[in-house]
């Protein structure tokens, strides 16, 4: 895996953007562009980012409807100081939030994988699943960018 960000210009409403991708990406239909201005955490902005620290971003943040970031708030603030978007998850319901956490938990636990299915099919991620199986019969695969 590259040690760097995997990152993209694009222009995004006649403005050049910076766009931060994840490493893993599946779920094509939920992962969206989003503006780091726009999404809404708790203020974890006053870590600085040390010069030589190497960021990665394995899995993509999760948001909910309302634009409320749900996943790693630390990860997310030193991001930002990297680009200006970020593509990430936009849930619609607490059954979607709750799987896609449980889904990036197992995603670092079998870290580096080449199959990701085997993150969802995990007998501890049933649960989770049974409740967002819709998730499923939407374009589920593997993303890269400029793809979409």
């Amino acid at each position: 895996m590259s040690k760097k960000l995997l990152t993209t210009e694009e222009i995004i409403q006649g403005v050049k953007k910076k766009i931060i991708w994840p490493y893993y990406q599946m779920f094509k239909n939920r992962l969206e562009i989003m503006e780091f201005k726009d999404i809404k955490s708790k203020g974890f902005d006053k870590y600085p980012l040390m010069k030589d620290q190497q960021l990665k971003y394995f899995y993509p943040i999760v948001v909910d409807q309302n634009g409320n970031l749900k996943s790693n708030e630390l990860q997310f603030h030193k991001l930002s100081k990297c680009g200006n978007c970020i593509i990430g998850y936009k849930t619609k319901t607490q059954d979607e939030i709750e799987f896609f956490l449980k889904l990036e938990q197992k995603v670092k636990e079998y870290h580096p994988v080449k199959d990701l299915s085997i993150c969802w099919i995990d007998p501890k991620m049933r649960k989770f699943t049974d409740k967002v199986t819709h998730l499923f019969l939407e374009d589920v695969r593997i993303v890269k960018p400029n793809s979409r």
